[in-house]
């Protein structure tokens, strides 16, 4: 997810302490529009153009022989994931504008309205609709019975089959924030949830009690008048947790003890990718970096990307795949994280994070144009 707020000039980006590093320039863009060597295009099919220069992630939900592709403009179109033929499609009265998910035969959306609305997969019906009150960016979470919804404000559960509210959260956040948010995860019987202050708060999943909060950001005034959002989602590993804050680091702490394993400082807001041993995270400037998952030592850096607003990291096989705000799309080596090959897939940009199925990659551009290539 794209990082949008207003008056904000990005900073240097700090490098940790005494560890070395490789650094690979980013060679020349290429001159064709699509490479040969790497990317061979499945299908293809074109939608209405977005036309608002405000960052969208309508990422589609791909569910086993069916693609779920949401519009800005209200249509949800169902396609053959193998083919990219329509299965059908609906026109409804709302404006999407986050990712969407499943469960079951049950298809979420959400609109910048505030509403969640809970579609049939096979055939585009709406079987409830739930109004939260604020636009809705991030994808909701699922589990069990429960649909967990965030907000800036804080977070609803509704029941996953009616849409009936059954508690909510609500948690002061800062007048400044990032418009991209993290997602809510499960740990035992908790939620654990992000918020803008810096604040990660473990709610009961069954009634929405705090059981308790940990303060990432430092508790001084000029830290609180920074920008300390958690708006990468954390990657629970065991009772390890990744976690990492804009304008802060990013860490690796305890859920059972109170420590701190490592920190590093590196600004935040899109979400991590963990590995074997290794996490891959895009920095504020958009410098890729590859950590040890252990120590927090950097093994790799790749700043040839800088200033180009990339995406998230996603991962196939041995290599690495993100995207920028220019339409381009890169393969990086996971190992070194040197370029290997790249395209230019839409020069408006891209409406979506890329999606990863085996060795086949879904990507949504701001001009309408979704394709499915095969990676090689």
């Amino acid at each position: 997810m794209r990082l949008y707020i207003a008056l904000i000039v990005i900073g240097a980006m700090f490098l940790i302490s005494s560890c070395q590093h490789q650094t690979h320039p980013l060679p020349a863009l290429p001159v064709s529009t699509v490479s040969e060597h790497s990317f061979q295009l499945v299908w293809q099919q074109s939608f209405i153009k977005h036309q608002a220069r405000t960052p969208l992630n309508l990422q589609p939900y791909i569910d086993g022989a069916y693609v779920y592709v949401a519009q800005p403009n209200g249509y949800i179109h169902c396609l053959n994931w193998k083919t990219g033929a329509l299965r059908w499609q609906h026109r409804f009265t709302d404006n999407f504008s986050m990712p969407m998910t499943a469960v079951g035969h049950v298809l979420i959306a959400g609109t910048s309205f505030g509403e969640i609305i809970a579609i049939n997969k096979a055939n585009g019906e709406v079987l409830w609709r739930q109004w939260v009150g604020y636009q809705l960016q991030v994808v909701p979470f699922v589990e069990g019975e429960r649909l967990f919804v965030k907000i800036a404000s804080g977070v609803y559960a509704l029941n996953l089959h009616t849409g009936m509210k059954l508690w909510y959260y609500q948690h002061d956040v800062p007048d400044m924030i990032l418009y991209s948010m993290s997602v809510p995860i499960a740990y035992k019987d908790m939620i654990l949830v992000g918020f803008a202050d810096g604040q990660l708060v473990a709610l009961n999943q069954a009634t929405g009690d705090v059981r308790w909060t940990k303060r990432l950001a430092k508790d001084t005034l000029l830290d609180k008048e920074r920008m300390c959002d958690i708006a990468a989602t954390p990657v629970l590993q065991g009772e390890r947790l990744y976690v990492a804050t804009y304008q802060g680091f990013l860490a690796a702490i305890g859920l059972t003890r109170d420590i701190r394993y490592w920190t590093a400082e590196i600004k935040v807001h899109q979400d991590l990718l963990v590995d074997g041993n290794a996490i891959y995270v895009v920095d504020a400037t958009s410098t890729l970096w590859c950590l040890n998952q252990q120590s927090g030592e950097v093994i790799w850096r790749q700043d040839g990307l800088r200033q180009r607003d990339v995406s998230k990291p996603v991962l196939l096989g041995h290599k690495l795949l993100v995207t920028d705000s220019q339409g381009h799309v890169y393969l990086l080596s996971k190992s070194t994280g040197m370029v290997l090959d790249w395209m230019v897939f839409d020069t408006l940009g891209m409406m979506a994070d890329p999606f990863i199925v085996g060795q086949t990659v879904l990507l949504y551009g701001r001009s309408g144009l979704l394709a499915k290539y095969q990676i090689h």
